[in-house]
Parts: C-alpha cells; structure tokens; sequence
C-alpha cells in the first residue's frame, strides 16, 4: 500500500479523493482530537500527528503523478548492421 493510500485510509477517504474532502476529513477528526477538547499528553500527540499526516497527505495530492520514465531519457541499446 503506497503511503498516500494509508494516510487516507487513516482519514477514512477513498483513493479518488480531492484535497477538499482531505480538509474536511481532517477538520473533522482535529475536532476530536484538539488539545483543548483531549487535555492528556497523548491527546496532544495525537493532535501533531493529525496535523503531520494531513500535511503529508495534502503535498502527495498535489504532487503530479510521475509514470515511469520515458524510453528516450534512458541509454540507447539499438543495433546497427
């Protein structure tokens, strides 16, 4: 499983979301577990990995997606003769 499908599985978003429904997800869950609602110290662990996964999620969303590399940016093998 690619790191971006287990960050939106911890969201609970399928792989086809946007980075919206990402922000709403992640409002959603940050309402749970915000410091001020979780006073203990994992509570608020678990606030700043929220936030951290929801970065990374959202930067793997926007970032395009590369397919493998193109025939030409590689060595020419063809045989001549």
């Amino acid at each position: 499983m690619s790191r971006l499908a287990q960050l939106l599985t911890r969201f609970r978003l399928p792989l086809e979301t946007t980075s919206a429904e990402l922000r709403k997800a992640y409002y959603r869950e940050a309402k749970l577990l915000h410091p001020d609602r979780n006073p203990s110290s994992s509570g608020a662990q678990a606030f700043a990995q929220l936030r951290a996964d929801f970065e990374e999620a959202q930067k793997l969303l926007e970032e395009p997606q590369r397919g493998p590399p193109h025939p030409s940016d590689g060595p020419d093998f063809s045989f001549e003769g």
